[in-house]
């Protein structure tokens, strides 16, 4: 899928609370120079879904899709920046995180 249609699917999975591709590349970048500055320790989650449905507008894929991602952001502090990147792949940041 080309980076233009993951970044609008991932406004349509939890809209408000789960993020392009760019914004979370963008947001690790910040948060990894903060941890540096401050010596402090943040965690990434990635996930990968394989093995399903092709991902379009009306497949069942984009439903497990959304399940993935509503379970995210649903388990996730306020802080806590969850995405889809460029991949296709569900990308968790976890800021002030020391949990691996």
């Amino acid at each position: 899928m080309e980076s233009e249609a993951l970044s609008a699917l991932a406004g349509k999975l939890v809209p408000g609370r789960f993020y392009d591709g760019f914004f979370v590349s963008e947001y690790g970048r910040l948060e990894a120079l903060r941890a540096a500055r401050y010596n402090s320790a943040f965690s990434v989650i990635i996930l990968t879904i394989d093995h399903g449905p092709a991902i379009d507008d009306e497949s069942a894929g984009l439903e497990a899709l959304k399940a993935a991602a509503r379970a995210c952001v649903d388990s996730i502090r306020n802080c806590d920046v969850a995405g889809l990147t460029n991949d296709g792949q569900i990308t968790v940041i976890l800021p002030e995180t020391d949990w691996f």
